[in-house]
């Protein structure tokens, strides 16, 4: 059959529209988590993920990736809190799931706290969670190599947990695990360790959450091996070797974002400023509900009678 050149044109031109499809779809990311418009996300953990809140960069650009999904971003982490150890000055006990005592033995005794403040899975069905994605392995690895197991069987319970729950009414959330980052060597500049031992640590924490994630075909994110290439390419991300500074925010939240959706960098400099300023205004009143300074008046041991008094609703 003859071809005319009208036809053959549109022949040629199907098949250049089916290999730049094909080669969209190879180079884009594959999806950590399944983003639905008005999907509520929910991060907990440690002092990595806490300090987020003070520079939005990570929310922003979730925000950018999804611009008509209304997402809803709440960070409830705090430093120091581990997948089944989350004290707090106003609740009772500080464990966050049943039988999470039995992964802290040195610390398993009553605090002597009260209050009414409300525990992670009451705070998660407030929030109708959807998504979790938490950060672990910081604070557990100055256990070193004889606190691994422990740390791989609370983690294994704490997993255990959030399949059996059901924050959003509907179904048991998304769950994503975000490995500690890499200490950064500032040795040369402040009076701070290099971090050669607390990295061997922090790696052997890393790929206890990474086979703990393979387990139990969790999603899992490791940003220890490429903060260590950050460091390298960029001076000074973090503040004290591990605690990261507004560049290294910038950099770890663009990181995130793009494992955890599939979707690129959004280079709109002037829309990102104005997202990020509203970002930081909607984190400002978040931070000052969940972690409210004076919080044994609002929902501690002076919560009655004096807390409604002092801290009218």
């Amino acid at each position: 059959m003859r071809i005319s050149l009208r036809s053959s044109h549109f022949f040629n031109s199907y098949w250049i529209l089916i290999a730049c499809a094909l080669v969209s779809c190879t180079s884009k990311k594959q999806a950590k988590i399944n983003v639905t418009p008005k999907s509520n996300i929910a991060l907990i953990g440690n002092n990595l993920g806490s300090r987020m809140m003070n520079y939005g960069y990570f929310e922003t650009e979730m925000h950018l990736r999804f611009p008509k999904d209304s997402l809803t971003i709440r960070n409830m982490c705090d430093g120091g809190d581990t997948p089944g150890f989350r004290p707090h000055a106003s609740r009772n006990t500080p464990w966050a799931f049943p039988d999470a005592k039995q992964f802290q033995t040195e610390l398993a005794k009553n605090s002597g706290s009260e209050g009414v403040f409300e525990y992670p899975d009451e705070w998660l069905n407030r929030l109708k969670a959807d998504i979790i994605i938490a950060f672990f392995g910081f604070n557990e690895s100055f256990q070193e190599e004889k606190g691994v197991e422990n740390f791989k069987n609370e983690l294994e319970a704490f997993i255990t947990h959030k399949k059996n729950q059901n924050y959003n009414g509907k179904n048991s959330p998304e769950l994503v695990l975000v490995s500690p980052i890499a200490f950064e060597n500032l040795s040369d500049l402040y009076d701070l360790p290099n971090g050669k031992k607390t990295n061997i640590n922090l790696k052997m924490y890393t790929e206890a959450i990474a086979a703990i994630s393979r387990k139990h075909q969790v999603a899992f994110i490791d940003v220890f091996h490429p903060s260590l290439q950050w460091y390298e390419q960029e001076n000074e991300l973090t503040i004290d070797g591990f605690q990261m500074n507004d560049k290294g925010y910038q950099i770890l939240s663009d990181y995130l974002a793009t494992e955890l959706t599939g979707e690129g960098n959004y280079e709109d400099t002037g829309l990102k400023t104005a997202v990020l300023s509203s970002v930081k205004e909607k984190n400002f009143f978040w931070h000052n509900d969940y972690k409210i300074p004076n919080g044994v008046h609002v929902y501690g041991r002076r919560h009655a009678p004096y807390g409604p008094d002092k801290y009218p609703y």
